[in-house]
């Protein structure tokens, strides 16, 4: 009986033991049912990161109550005057802060960093990764143009983003930021861009995308002009009104494009006398006859393409007027007289303005 009393007593223990140990061992940091992990800290972003400057935050959070308003905010509304006297005039920008509003998922935040951050942040490899992946992430139209331009008009080859800004260019989902990183990016950086331009203002199927492709050759590297001549010229022969018109001018006003000035006299000819010259192929035979470097006979042949132009009706009222007064500002008043009763009412008013002088 002795022993019997042993077990009993013994067997209890056991189990109390047995349910201690296993309590401990399912217990925090063991996989069991104890109070759960807490979870990790979200960084704060954008208007809420932490090292944004106070003053500049305070200043974003009342332009933010400012309607949209053109294309931006509300130049009107004292929360955006107030951001603009005040971030605007600084110097130096308050950069960090700046960077980290693009991330904000507000898009006027990311529109007040986007507009006034400049080129600032180009000496900052970090800041310029940041910059970049928030450009390729824009969807808002509102930031799309202020956000290209900060990007478009750095050293794309000082920072080493020439092929990432070249894939912007070729692939973003907004028109706008496309646009805008062309003109920006093709003014600034035309040499390394130029590879990436260049088809795109000779063949893009999108029209406003090769109109300001075409723009974009401002400053055309110096072993690189013949192309772009040439581009423009072939352009001038282009169905759209607009991009036939601007590589017009573009082509006439370029006097690194003398060899290819004949050529363009003979198409201008040619859409004069059909009836078919647009508004800026006007302004085309001008720019070029205006040149230094054309010949006399270049002149003459401007002269004659502005004749046809205004003798031919069916070219439009506005081209037939500023022909005229091309032809009287360079010496033949008299074409006034045979014009002063014309059908159209901008060339007789043309024709009168020109006889009151």
């Amino acid at each position: 009986m002795a022993g019997m009393r042993i077990i009993h007593v013994t067997v209890p223990l056991l189990l109390a033991f047995a349910c201690s140990k296993k309590k401990a061992e399912t217990g925090p940091g063991k996989g069991g049912a104890a109070s759960p992990e807490a979870k990790p800290e979200v960084p704060a972003i954008g208007l809420e990161a932490k090292d944004n400057d106070p003053a500049v935050v305070t200043l974003a959070k009342a332009a933010i109550t400012c309607k949209v308003d053109m294309g931006g905010l509300d130049r009107e509304c004292e929360g955006f005057k107030a951001w603009r006297e005040t971030v605007g005039k600084a110097d130096p920008k308050p950069v960090k802060t700046l960077v980290n509003f693009l991330e904000d998922p507000d898009e006027k935040v990311r529109y007040l960093g986007a507009s006034m951050i400049g080129q600032g942040y180009a000496e900052d490899p970090a800041a310029v990764k940041r910059v970049l992946a928030a450009t390729s992430k824009e969807k808002s139209t509102l930031v799309a143009v202020p956000l290209a331009q900060s990007l478009g008009f750095l050293d794309l080859e000082k920072t080493g983003i020439t092929a990432d800004v070249t894939k912007l260019i070729q692939e973003h989902e907004l028109m706008e930021l496309r646009l805008a990183l062309i003109m920006s990016g093709g003014s600034s950086n035309t040499a390394a861009l130029f590879d990436a331009l260049l088809p795109l203002a000779t063949g893009s199927t999108d029209v406003k995308i090769r109109n300001v492709a075409q723009q974009a050759f401002q400053n055309i590297p110096a072993d690189k002009h013949a192309q772009v001549c040439q581009m423009w010229l072939d352009n001038v022969d282009a169905a759209d009104a607009d991009i036939a018109g601007r590589a017009s001018l573009l082509c006439g006003q370029e006097s690194r494009c003398k060899d290819h000035w004949d050529k363009l006299l003979d198409k201008l000819d040619a859409k004069a006398k059909s009836g078919a010259m647009g508004i800026d192929m006007a302004r085309g035979f001008e720019s070029l006859h205006d040149r230094q470097e054309a010949t006399a006979p270049q002149k003459a042949r401007a002269k004659a393409v502005a004749q046809a132009t205004l003798e031919t009706a069916s070219n439009g009222e506005y081209q037939r007027a500023a022909a005229l007064d091309f032809l009287v500002k360079n010496g033949d008043k008299a074409v006034a007289k045979k014009f002063k009763n014309d059908p159209s009412q901008q060339v007789k008013d043309a024709a009168e303005r020109a006889l009151k002088k």
